[in-house]
């Protein structure tokens, strides 16, 4: 029963809108907000990082600095999620100081997750990459296995 009230309503809908002039970029736009209003949930909370964020402009530009002792966890650090993106690009420059355990610096982008760099072994590892994103999710996190050092990370749009 209720399937079929809901294709009732669809239809019906559906008729109501035949003749109007729908603006397919404002549907998008709109879409894109709702979708990117959802994709800064996936963010770690500020309160909940372990170090100190600051964003610009949108969430995947801006600065991370941190001193972990053992950490054992995920933090995502910057990302967003969009419908439309003309291949935007950033650059992550990192600088890491390992004292012990490991660090993996990781990269989600378009429903793929990739390894940016992994940290093991003391010492003190500093580098920049370049990183197109592509249409639907980008994210970049820090997850570490016992993890005790620092991680600053500047996130800059190209």
């Amino acid at each position: 029963m209720k399937k079929k009230v809901a294709l009732v309503l669809i239809c019906s809908i559906s008729l109501l809108l035949v003749g109007c002039s729908i603006n397919k970029d404002k549907v998008i736009n709109k879409y894109n907000d709702i979708i990117e209003t959802f994709g800064k949930n996936a963010l770690t909370k500020d309160n909940d990082l372990i170090g100190k964020r600051v964003l610009e402009e949108n969430y995947n530009i801006g600065t991370y600095e941190c001193n972990y002792n053992d950490f054992c966890n995920t933090e995502v650090l910057f990302g967003s999620c969009k419908v439309n993106r003309s291949k935007e690009k950033i650059s992550l420059n990192y600088k890491v100081s390992v004292d012990k355990g490991k660090g993996k610096l990781v990269c989600k982008n378009n429903g793929e997750v990739k390894t940016i760099n992994l940290f093991e072994g003391a010492g003190f590892e500093s580098g920049e990459i370049n990183i197109t994103m592509y249409d639907g999710d980008f994210y970049i996190g820090f997850i570490g296995d016992h993890f005790s050092g620092s991680l600053n990370l500047i996130s800059k749009e190209i």
